[in-house]
């Protein structure tokens, strides 16, 4: 079946801001994607007739009570899990992480040490460093290979030992896009007795997650870089949840998921949340699914993954034609499984601030610097003036890649 383009972006009404008369190029997928009009609507209509208080009997709160139930009922189907009790629900996937380590802190002491990798996002390596700090336990740094772009399992094999209580393991590199072989490691680490935590920020946007199949104890996600608002998503294996000790009031329930929940939640950004995931449903009859919620968002991801791949060819075939750019990642083929449709690279001039700033003022949107892949970056001994990242999205079209192509041969022509 055809993709349904047309109606993809006719659902996104960022797509259709233009400034100054020319539309937006928007390739800065990997820190955030636009939000779906399902998610926007669902968050107005809460703020104008449902946004109060839940556990009483007027129409107000028992509609509120059904939207959360619903909400994390939805963001459990999203990743693969029956029990709504094993959603933790954030400002963000960081906030999300440091609460969830807070919660955790009576598991560990000195001698314990805890695996994070020098691949991984800020968000999935300080919460990890400042639990060590405070508990006496050793951090292991587990590197990567930079031919492969992946972390070696011999290193990891070489770290693993009686005392590791913890391996932080990155699915999708939001540096390379490079997808990690997350289910192998997992199991090498619990084969250790490790808990294992996995970064799938950077994969939940572009493949169909099934987390407790990963085998891990943890899965984060940030609904904002799949189409809904600003949210962070942990999914946590009910047993091990059970045994964290959250920061929470005295009268909040000790029952799952609401323990986790530390005040009033954002009832309105839980109603986009369920709209996002509303969407993915949209997309996955669009292209041509039926069934249940879970069909059809694995109809919508394989319609998501055939769109992007293509997409992403085209994007390496036209940055074959510059000879300064430097590119990061397992060559330059789109191999399945390889990789998301994230890439970046640097110019060997050394004159990426200069094109960047000549791209932005043609309406195209990406992301430059090194803070998006501060350890990385650090770990590579880049410049100062980091990278540039693309990150490709279902809603983009192949003239989005030309204009970005077109927008570098003239940026180079007067830089």
């Amino acid at each position: 079946m055809t993709f349904p383009l047309s109606r993809v972006r006719a659902s996104f009404p960022a797509l259709h801001v233009k400034d100054q008369g020319r539309p937006r190029v928007y390739l800065d997928n990997s820190a955030g994607t636009l939000i779906a009009g399902q998610a926007a609507d669902a968050v107005a209509k809460t703020y104008c007739e449902h946004n109060t208080y839940t556990g009483v009997f007027d129409s107000f709160s028992t509609d509120i009570d059904a939207l959360v139930d619903h909400s994390y009922a939805s963001m459990a189907a999203f990743l693969g899990s029956s029990d709504p009790g094993e959603i933790i629900i954030g400002a963000n996937a960081t906030t999300a992480t440091f609460q969830l380590v807070n919660s955790m802190r009576h598991m560990f002491g000195p001698g314990d040490e805890i695996i994070v990798t020098h691949r991984d996002h800020e968000g999935n390596i300080s919460p990890w460093l400042r639990l060590a700090e405070e508990t006496g336990a050793t951090i292991r740094w587990l590197g990567f290979n930079t031919d492969s772009w992946q972390n070696e399992t011999d290193e990891l094999r070489g770290l693993l030992n009686e005392n590791t209580k913890l391996v932080a393991l990155n699915y999708v590199s939001n540096l390379t896009g490079t997808i990690a072989d997350v289910a192998g490691m997992t199991k090498m680490a619990k084969s250790a007795g490790a808990l294992v935590f996995v970064d799938g920020v950077q994969y939940a946007p572009h493949f169909l997650v099934d987390a407790p199949a990963i085998g891990c104890d943890f899965f984060s996600c940030a609904p904002y870089k799949f189409f809904g608002p600003h949210l962070g998503v942990i999914w946590g294996r009910r047993a091990v949840l059970e045994n964290c000790r959250p920061y929470k009031t005295r009268v909040s329930p000790e029952q799952l998921p609401d323990r986790f929940m530390v005040g009033c939640p954002p009832f309105e950004l839980l109603a986009g949340l369920s709209g996002a995931i509303g969407y993915f449903e949209s997309l996955g009859q669009w292209a041509g699914g039926t069934g249940s919620r879970r069909e059809l968002l694995s109809s919508a991801f394989q319609s998501i993954e055939a769109c992007e791949a293509a997409l992403f060819a085209r994007l390496l075939s036209k940055l074959q034609d510059f000879p300064q750019l430097k590119f990061l990642g397992p060559g330059v083929t789109p191999t399945k499984g390889a990789r998301a449709p994230i890439l970046s690279f640097y110019s060997k001039d050394g004159q990426l601030a200069q094109v960047s700033k000549a791209l932005t003022a043609r309406g195209i949107h990406f992301h430059w610097g090194k803070k998006f892949a501060f350890e990385a970056s650090n770990y590579l001994g880049l410049g100062p003036d980091g990278l540039m990242r693309i990150g490709l999205s279902h809603y983009n079209s192949v003239e989005d890649v030309d204009a970005f192509a077109d927008g570098l041969t003239a940026a180079f022509s007067k830089a």
